[in-house]
This record gives C-alpha cells, structure tokens and sequence, in this order.
C-alpha cells in the first residue's frame, strides 16, 4: 500500500464489532463443543451476560463465525495445479476389509468388471415373432390379436 493511503488507514478509528456477540464468541464456541444448544446459551447469555438475544440469533452468529473462521485459515495461497487427492484416497480404500471377510474393489478392478459387462453378448436369444420397426409402413396389428397383444 502506498505510504500517504497507509498514513489515512492509521489514522481511522477501529471499526466497531457487528454483533454485539462477537465478546462472546469463545464463550458461545465452547458451550457449542460441550453440547449445549442454542436456546441454552441464549438463556445463559441473558442471565450472566446481561445480554438479551434470541436462540436463532446464537445460531446465525455460530454460522457465521465458522465461515469466518474458515476463511481466516485459508488465506494461505494454494497451488493452482490440480492434485491428485482422488486418486490416492482410491489406492488407499483399494483393498478394505468388511465385515463379511470380503474386501472392496478398487478402481481399476472396477473398470474390468465394467469393460466385461460391455463385452459381454446378449443373454436373450430373438425368435420369429419379435418386433419389427419400418418407418415407411404404419403398425398393424397380427391378425387374430386383440387387445394389449404384440404388433407387427
């Protein structure tokens, strides 16, 4: 930043918090991880805090502090080449245990089953009587057909 905008930014007062819980946001954060819910931290904050709120403004206020805590700890510049996480999570799960003593597939193993069903011939083997599309003739149906039975 430039030394004369530098000297301005300095020179203004601290911005005020937004919420009037942010005093309390290590107190609300810990009541969190200990189990309490929001109305109880709502009750609390009215009681020892003097502090009025409602329980779904305890709520938005955890929301948003998880967001911003969030973000505080990614500012940290990440690589812009892509990584391979997906594919060593799938080298590490390629052979799980089950419970049933079996064990999973991993990604490759998956790939040849699939390739197999692929090339796999048909199980059903056509007769005569199956259906027969010509774009240039209308349906009919078979003579002595009625209703709800096969077309020509």
């Amino acid at each position: 930043m430039r030394d004369d905008l530098k000297a301005i930014f300095d020179s203004l007062p601290p911005k005020p918090p937004r919420s009037r819980l942010e005093p309390y946001a290590e107190l609300i954060r810990e009541m969190r991880e200990h189990g309490w819910t929001y109305r109880e931290i709502a009750n609390v904050l009215a009681e020892k805090c003097d502090l009025r709120v409602a329980a779904s403004t305890v709520y938005h206020f955890v929301r948003v502090y998880r967001r911003a805590k969030g973000r505080r700890k990614s500012t940290a510049r990440v690589s812009a080449r892509p990584t391979s996480i997906n594919r060593a999570t799938a080298t590490t799960l390629k052979v799980a245990d089950t419970a049933d003593g079996g064990h999973t597939e991993g990604p490759n193993d998956l790939r040849k089953r699939i390739a197999a069903l692929k090339g796999r011939q048909a199980a059903v083997e056509l007769t005569g009587n199956t259906f027969r599309y010509d774009p240039n003739e209308p349906l009919r149906l078979k003579q002595g057909q009625g209703k709800g039975k096969s077309v020509e």
